[in-house]
C-alpha cells in the first residue's frame, strides 16, 4: 500500500515537472520572440534615423549650392561700370 502511494506522488510530482518544463519551455519561446522583435524595431529606428539624416544632410548641401548659384548668377548679371 505504501509503495503505491509513494509511485503515485512520484507519478503526480513527475507530471507537475512536467508541465512546468512545458511552461518554461514556452516562456523561452516567447523571450526569444520578444527579442528578436525588439531588435528588428531598434534596427528599423536606426534605419529611419539614418535616413532623415541623410535627406537633411542632402537638403542643406543643395541649398547651399543653389545659394551659391544663385550668386554667381547675380554677379554675372550685374550691370558692369
Amino acid at each position: 500500500m505504501q509503495l503505491e502511494q509513494a509511485q503515485h506522488e512520484i507519478n503526480h510530482a513527475q507530471e507537475y515537472l512536467n508541465g512546468l518544463e512545458a511552461h518554461c519551455h514556452d516562456a523561452e519561446q516567447n523571450t526569444a520572440r520578444a527579442y528578436s522583435v525588439a531588435c528588428k524595431l531598434q534596427e528599423e529606428c536606426a534605419i529611419d534615423a539614418v535616413q532623415k539624416q541623410g535627406k537633411q544632410q542632402g537638403f542643406n548641401k543643395g541649398l547651399r549650392q543653389g545659394i551659391l548659384l544663385g550668386c554667381r548668377e547675380a554677379e554675372n548679371n550685374q550691370p558692369r561700370s
